[in-house]
């Protein structure tokens, strides 16, 4: 049996690595803080520390070793050296959790994993570039096994396949829907983007797992059949629900000033195409999506409804306050849709409302 650790184990893709490795029958560990009890598994051992804590990470970890260590919890350079350091000699195989956000969308057609075209306007993109360069170098002067691999985005119980929605707490989007208040999007054309159920990218990344294939090499988790609108996924919100929905789609130049805490992720990852060559990953795993978007956003809902119910998970007030911004700026600006003014104007009348009474 295979011991893997995890570094995370509560948010989106940690937590459904760990689910996977416990369904497979791996000797499982994560390493988290231990802020979210609720999203531990008992199948697995969890590890409760800052990992920023070397000392006390050295205290918890002691003489342990891994068959393999994902690092989820890497987003600038000090950070990589920093696990790199504590970790290389503790593992037969380290794979880093990137991003496909570092690709710069400029040719048109599928994105291999070789089309390295740097996205260094957007810091996130660009410290992961940074990230990978160095943990290739290291590979080669070490012989250590690496892995990286690049992420689309990836949705389960703790994250929806929208670009303008809640990390904190999710389920405020479908709280605004059933409250039959106006969800914001970015006023640009069609997309298609790459997007996978948690429980497909885990699969896939197992499939890495000891595979001699995986070693020194980069993968994108895709699948050529999962690529999505990100109004298709609103769509299929909405149909669980049962409701129907309104969407304002406001200019990406207003979220600057509203959505300030995502207007980069926005601005350069979330408005242009993302479709994934998933050649590589087909051939090195096996790999082929099970979950259908409509079968993943069902799952998904009902688990945030249950985690937003069951444990009193508070409401991400500034993010709504956020979106109720951007209608009025938008509004003041004169950037909505002319098919879209009605439902501006009937919103904002209620927000005048509601102000007035409270």
């Amino acid at each position: 049996m295979k011991s893997v650790l995890v570094t995370g184990g509560t948010g989106t893709i940690s937590s459904g690595l760990v689910d996977a490795l416990v369904e497979n029958g791996f000797d499982t560990y994560a390493l988290t803080r231990g802020t979210m009890p609720y999203r531990e598994r008992k199948e697995a051992e969890y590890i409760h520390v800052d990992k920023e804590n070397t000392v006390l990470l050295e205290e918890k970890i002691g003489h342990m070793n891994f068959d393999v260590v994902i690092e989820c919890l890497v987003y600038d350079l000090e950070q990589l050296k920093r696990s790199l350091d504590f970790f290389s000699s503790r593992c037969s195989q380290y794979i880093f959790i990137s991003t496909t956000g570092i690709y710069k969308r400029e040719k048109p057609g599928k994105i291999k994993e070789d089309d390295f075209i740097e996205l260094t306007e957007w810091k996130y993109a660009r410290d992961k570039i940074e990230c990978e360069a160095y943990l290739q170098v290291y590979g080669k002067k070490t012989g250590m096994n690496y892995t990286i691999v690049r992420p689309p985005v990836v949705y389960g119980d703790y994250r929806i396949p929208y670009p303008v929605a809640s990390r904190w707490n999710p389920w405020i989007l479908m709280q605004r829907m059933k409250e039959e208040r106006p969800i914001v999007s970015c006023n640009i054309k069609k997309v298609r983007y790459s997007i996978l159920h948690i429980s497909d990218f885990s699969r896939a990344v197992l499939g890495l797992i000891g595979n001699p294939f995986a070693y020194q090499e980069v993968f994108h988790i895709a699948d050529h059949n999962q690529e999505y609108d990100w109004d298709e996924s609103l769509t299929a919100i909405g149909k669980i629900l049962r409701i129907n929905f309104r969407v304002l789609h406001i200019p990406i130049h207003v979220f600057k000033t509203t959505f300030s805490r995502s207007y980069e992720e926005l601005r350069w990852n979330k408005i242009d195409d993302l479709m994934l060559d998933d050649a590589k990953i087909r051939e090195a795993a096996d790999f082929q999506a099970k979950v259908s978007l409509e079968e993943g956003i069902a799952g998904m809902v009902s688990g945030m409804e249950e985690e937003y119910e069951r444990y009193n998970r508070s409401i991400d007030d500034g993010w709504d306050r956020c979106c109720d911004h951007t209608i009025l700026a938008a509004f003041a600006l004169g950037d909505i849709r002319d098919n879209e003014q009605k439902t501006a104007e009937a919103y904002i009348s209620r927000l005048k409302k509601e102000l007035y009474f409270t």
